[in-house]
């Protein structure tokens, strides 16, 4: 009967110390996770942390603000549409970053058109798409300005996005719509699109166009960049003289 109690006794004993560790670490557990909450939650406790945090942000943005920023520009495109009635070319589209802030940066677009319309005055209004490079959705943007008949325009915004994909920013994509009804306004315009446009060429095109479209290459791959290099009254060598030159 001693030895069973005896027995009995240090098993009980044996439970009661494991019971007591047990508790033991579940109050450490608990009490290094409040600290730890509270240090990571307190304000003021984290001041230090969270300037420096805070000051390494700046000087990044500063940093990313002071490189210089240059517009990214596709001049190939044009609006997609099967009527030469329609009064709208564009010349090119483009984008940059204007502005790099601590957490989000201001990337500014322009759209650049000619109204080919001989009378009507249209207000086009352009979403405007930032896209990575394999096109997937970054940001938009969307705005207007009037354009005159048989005049040139621009049409500017600008987009915010967070910092995290600044990166990622390699592309756009867009898409136009016009305020009145083109098809009833431009019934009875004459003639095809590009070739109201080469008329309009050595009057309208800003200074940019003109030296580009001395790429004499831009008017083998584009029906519009061939019709304002001929407006313009660029000549470029004829095949056959450049192989004449090379075999001399």
């Amino acid at each position: 009967m001693s030895d069973s109690s005896n027995g009995q006794s240090r098993e009980s004993l044996i439970v009661f110390v494991n019971f007591t560790k047990g508790l033991f670490f579940l109050a450490l557990t608990v009490t290094l996770s409040s600290a730890a909450y509270l240090l990571l939650t307190n304000p003021e406790l984290n001041r230090p942390l969270y300037q420096d945090n805070a000051e390494l942000e700046k000087q990044e943005a500063e940093k990313q603000d002071a490189e210089p920023k240059k517009w990214s520009y596709t001049s190939l495109s044009d609006v997609a549409v099967a009527s030469e009635k329609y009064p709208i070319v564009v010349l090119r589209t483009g984008f940059k970053v204007i502005r790099v802030g601590p957490q989000k940066s201001l990337v500014g677009w322009k759209y650049e058109i000619v109204n080919t319309s001989p009378s009507t005055k249209y207000v086009p209004e352009v979403e405007f798409e930032l896209q990575d490079e394999d096109g997937f959705y970054i940001a938009s943007g969307r705005s207007d300005s009037i354009a005159q008949p048989e005049s040139y325009g621009v049409i500017t915004g600008t987009i915010e996005i967070d910092n995290i994909d600044l990166g990622r920013l390699s592309q756009s994509s867009w898409v136009i719509q016009l305020s009145s009804n083109w098809e009833v306004n431009e019934a009875g315009t004459a003639g095809k699109r590009y070739d109201r446009l080469k008329a309009l060429a050595q009057s309208q095109l800003p200074a940019w166009a003109r030296e580009e479209a001395e790429d004499e290459f831009l008017g083998v791959f584009s029906d519009k960049w061939k019709a304002i290099q001929v407006g313009l009254g660029l000549e470029f060598p004829k095949d056959d003289e450049n192989a004449e030159t090379n075999s001399n």
